[in-house]
């Protein structure tokens, strides 16, 4: 596993790239936690459950790509 922290030149430039992610891992299980809490506070004509899928998959593709930049 790669060391965040152990080279600074490294760190500097795939810093942003993990903390993005992360933001993006925050960013949707807040997403999913909110809809799968109270789905009506959705517009009204939504498929709700392509909704959760869509984010869903936006979180399975942050955390396999932080996973794949954590396994450098």
């Amino acid at each position: 596993m790669f060391d965040w922290y152990s080279s600074k030149q490294k760190n500097n430039s795939l810093f942003p790239i993990l903390q993005k992610l992360k933001g993006d891992i925050a960013r949707s299980k807040a997403n999913l936690r909110t809809f799968l809490a109270d789905p009506k506070g959705v517009a009204e004509h939504i498929d709700f459950t392509e909704t959760a899928e869509k984010e869903l998959d936006k979180l399975a593709h942050a955390k396999d790509k932080l996973e794949a930049l954590e396994d450098l």
